[in-house]
């Protein structure tokens, strides 16, 4: 596959606001692939409306703000303490920082509280990037409506928008199903896509670590299918 002038870039942009036809308004979620003759960018979009639902999470602590939980690099080490996720960078993987990223999902004030974001918002923590454009990015969103007895739909309803989009940008879903993935010792939620187009090919792994407090960690690991495979991306990840 031949090098890219720019990097392949992506933004899983969670809940960002649509209506549904359930019993139960949801959350599903959409990619988006755009493209252009010096950038490819890719991403994930995920759509949600509120839940009526007689569970109810404990909620996040109305005193914390974004600044809270976008995380810090040391070295060669990024932690969010509050979003209970590392990575470690090695080799010819580099840290591109945040705000890119958070451009791509909409300006946010890191002293606002959590709490009062609107529920399309994303928080970004960090992007790594790899030589051909291969890349990971780790996000933050507050959806405390999104109990552990609707994770599984919150999954499964994404995947609908994320073949319409990509389909609708020129690409071919050659795959996009539910999954499970393992991070250290444990299983978490996640999506499986590949596709392609006339000129590239793109293997993604969207993983979703949902937090009791509503607090949901979203990590997508996206390969050029070069080098830099997503299961070598992943063998930083640290999920605590």
């Amino acid at each position: 596959m031949k090098k890219f002038s720019a990097a392949v870039l992506v933004a899983v942009l969670l809940l960002s606001g649509c209506s549904g036809k359930t019993d139960e308004s949801f959350v599903v979620s959409s990619s988006e692939v755009t493209t252009s003759t010096t950038v490819t960018e890719v991403t994930s979009a995920s759509t949600s409306e509120s839940i009526e639902t007689s569970g109810t999470s404990e909620g996040l602590s109305d005193k914390l703000v974004p600044r809270d939980i976008i995380g810090d690099v040391n070295g060669d080490r990024y932690v969010s303490e509050l979003g209970k996720v590392a990575y470690v960078v090695e080799g010819k993987a580099k840290f591109d920082g945040r705000n890119k990223l958070q451009a791509s999902y909409g300006d946010i004030n890191l002293d606002s509280r959590i709490v009062d974001l609107e529920p399309k918002q994303v928080i970004a923590g960090q992007r790594i990037m790899w030589p051909d454009g291969s890349n990971l990015t780790i996000s933050f969103q507050y959806s405390p409506k999104v109990t552990p007895d609707l994770q599984d739909k919150f999954v499964e309803d994404s995947i609908p928008g994320i073949k319409s989009t990509i389909e609708s940008l020129q690409f071919t879903v050659d795959q996009c199903e539910a999954a499970i993935c393992n991070i250290g010792d444990k299983e978490y939620k996640a999506v499986k896509i590949k596709c392609h187009s006339d000129s590239m090919k793109l293997d993604q792994m969207i993983i979703y670590m949902f937090h009791d407090n509503g607090l949901i960690t979203t990590v997508a690991a996206t390969s050029t299918e070069g080098k830099y495979s997503v299961d070598l991306m992943l063998t930083n990840l640290e999920f605590q």
